[in-house]
């Protein structure tokens, strides 16, 4: 663990939970994940991050899923799987809703677009999203210090945040709350209880943690 105050800052994350958002806030203060690692990286101990300070966000598995949606991360869903080093031949088994043309066998690239009930037929997650969080949280080799943080939260401890980054309360002052524009309590019945088969032991991990943990 780190002793003293000479560390760099990292914010990791799955996507779709504001980090883009922190990042630009903090500007210079963190590590650009446009220039020297992967913002969703998915191995916990690479060495860049020894003797660091890293922040997860994290946050609802169904919101997330529906604003990459919404993004178009699932119109077209390969690329954000790739940058999570999620599993592209999860992509490759055709739903069973997909028309005539694709029922047979097909390799990802086959299939330019994707709808949200084409993507809820799947059998797995592609982007691995509770194998991502794990691999931080579950992690007693770590050689950093982290703190894992709830995006739905992220307002009421944006304070919490900056102090961790050994930030000034002034970029705190900054930060503008913003509503989530993706819901999952509007999905049919129908759409909830195939997200649930893919993420519903995610939601309850998450769900059961408080809103904010230091070196769990």
């Amino acid at each position: 663990m780190t002793t003293t105050q000479e560390f760099k800052n990292y914010l990791v994350s799955p996507g779709s939970v504001a980090s883009t958002y922190v990042e630009n806030l903090f500007g210079a203060r963190i590590e650009s994940p446009k220039k020297s690692f992967n913002g969703h990286e998915r191995n916990a101990n690479l060495s860049l991050f020894n003797n660091s300070r890293v922040c997860y966000i994290f946050g609802n598995p169904y919101d997330i899923v529906l604003s990459y949606f919404r993004r178009n991360f699932l119109f077209f869903p390969y690329q954000h799987t790739t940058n999570i080093t999620g599993d592209l031949n999860a992509l490759c088994k055709v739903p069973s809703i997909v028309s005539e043309s694709f029922r047979r066998p097909f390799c990802w690239f086959l299939k330019p677009e994707w709808t949200l009930d084409e993507y809820l037929e799947l059998e797995s997650d592609p982007f691995k999203l509770k194998e991502h969080f794990l691999n931080w949280y579950n992690n007693p080799t770590r050689k950093y210090e982290i703190m894992f943080l709830r995006y739905e939260t992220l307002s009421e401890n944006i304070k919490e945040l900056c102090s961790w980054y050994n930030l000034d309360d002034g970029y705190a002052e900054k930060f503008q709350k913003k509503t989530r524009n993706s819901n999952y309590k509007n999905l049919n019945n129908i759409r909830l209880k195939k997200m649930k088969r893919l993420y519903g032991e995610l939601f309850d991990l998450l769900e059961s943690l408080p809103d904010l943990i230091v070196d769990p």
